[in-house]
């Protein structure tokens, strides 16, 4: 069960509860195929600030025993203490209807963003496969962030940019399995759908965490880099560490299309008839030109740049964030 407004439940429908079973097995494959042999980090301890609660097992220090709880409750619960070295981490997952496109959806000719139009009304927005579309992957990275994260004890918060949920739309930064399991309740219930504002939105959520934050963006910054790179800016001035996932799909960065075709985009904007083959050439001009911009900006903002191509898995990105590898060029090449 999720919370839309404050004491109303929202019934998770079969296929949500089923997505919830689904992200939770991958982020959990994913995350052990990266972190296998490991040392856990442990990020809670004994400082003077306190953390929460946590049910006493054997083994624990007695000395942290909280025994006015026992008195009220009859449980044993041992008192928990944050670092100074935890580390606040957001996930920010744009959700706009541009990541409703890629992978197996444009392979069918779904609608889209560079994708064939055929006749009838555009369809209603609805939750892609978490396969290789490119909403699939970017939930699916952030579940597996989240999940890594929580893993070795961090505070972890998501931020949804647009999207239709019935749930909540920020989760603020905190520990445990708990918000773990909210975490991947909101990201199986999304449907891409909408514009995004991701510049506005990290204008929004900047002031409310703490300095040396860890910001992870998911997006396909689909945006003019004007517009959400001052936010960036912001954040690195408040010594927030930000790490920018640009999700890519393959197809769709070469104009793989066959035959003639209208295109258009989900949030809006006049549709545009192409000749596929004909206009590779200058595409890729304008395609280059585009990507470097995106990367430039996030790296004069001292971010770090990870593209992630659907097609090519979550182990490459979860391995250069987690574990601190330099994040692989991209290679646009077909395989």
């Amino acid at each position: 069960m999720s919370q839309g407004q404050p004491g109303v439940p929202v019934l998770w429908d079969p296929e949500t509860l089923a997505r919830i079973r689904s992200l939770q097995l991958i982020a959990r494959q994913s995350v052990e195929g990266v972190l296998s042999g490991e040392h856990r980090s442990r990020r809670v301890g004994a400082s003077v600030e306190f953390a929460d609660y946590k049910e006493y097992q054997a083994g624990d220090d007695l000395r942290h025993l909280d025994w006015k709880v026992l008195g009220r409750s009859d449980r044993l619960v041992t008192r928990r203490y944050q670092l100074e070295t935890e580390l606040s981490c957001m996930i920010v997952l744009d959700a706009s209807g541009d990541l409703s496109t890629g992978g197996a959806e444009t392979q069918r000719g779904a609608r889209g963003w560079l994708q064939r139009v055929f006749a009838g009304p555009k369809a209603a927005p609805r939750r892609p496969a978490l396969g290789t579309t490119k909403f699939g992957y970017a939930v699916t990275l952030a579940a597996s962030l989240a999940w890594a994260l929580i893993r070795r004890q961090e505070p972890v918060g998501l931020a949804v940019i647009g999207g239709e949920t019935r749930g909540v739309r920020l989760l603020m930064p905190r520990q445990g399995q708990a918000q773990l399991a909210r975490i991947i309740g909101v990201l199986a219930d999304l449907r891409p759908a909408g514009q995004a504002d991701l510049g506005q939105t990290l204008a929004a959520i900047g002031p409310r965490l703490r300095q040396r934050s860890l910001v992870c963006v998911v997006s396909d910054f689909m945006e003019e880099p004007a517009d959400w790179s001052p936010a960036m800016l912001a954040f690195s001035k408040r010594r927030a560490d930000i790490a920018a996932f640009h999700v890519l799909d393959r197809q769709e960065m070469h104009l793989d299309f066959e035959r003639p075709a209208h295109f258009f985009s989900p949030e809006g904007g006049d549709d545009l008839a192409i000749d596929p083959v004909g206009a590779q050439a200058e595409y890729a001009k304008v395609r280059d030109t585009w990507l470097a911009q995106v990367e430039g900006e996030i790296r004069a903002q001292k971010g770090r740049y990870y593209p992630c191509l659907t097609d090519a898995g979550l182990d490459g990105p979860l391995r250069s964030l987690l574990l601190g590898h330099p994040g692989a060029p991209l290679r646009l090449e077909r395989p």
